[in-house]
């Protein structure tokens, strides 16, 4: 990464020349010692950078939930499924989904109800 100096004496990152993709990443699965390494591990290895992770753990059902920002410049979601699938277990729920998706939904539902009422009608 290529740091450019702006005044006054601020250091910040040049755009890169490939765009960065985002992706959202859900996972659902027993509960064990070491999941968030593990899963750490498989985004590491696709070369993708988290951005933002949040787990929880239901100790009643002992199930670990996760969602996971991450992003990369060559995003490979069968592979990286397929990943997850082999390291934590064919029982384990893993949804990949790309941000756009989420960013569409969400602008969807702040419109105006009469507005929302023509784009469904399209």
């Amino acid at each position: 990464m290529h740091l450019k100096k702006t005044f006054p004496c601020k250091w910040i990152p040049e755009k890169p020349n490939n765009p960065m993709n985002k992706i959202v990443i859900l996972i659902q699965c027993a509960d064990r010692v070491g999941l968030v390494a593990a899963i750490s591990e498989i985004v590491a290895a696709h070369k993708l950078n988290i951005t933002v992770m949040r787990e929880f753990v239901d100790q009643d059902l002992q199930m670990f939930f996760t969602r996971i920002e991450c992003t990369g410049t060559e995003i490979n979601p069968p592979m990286l499924k397929k990943a997850f699938e082999t390291k934590l277990g064919t029982n384990s729920i893993i949804q990949i989904h790309p941000e756009k998706r989420f960013k569409k939904i969400a602008n969807i539902i702040a419109w105006p109800t009469s507005l929302l009422s023509i784009f469904l009608d399209n």
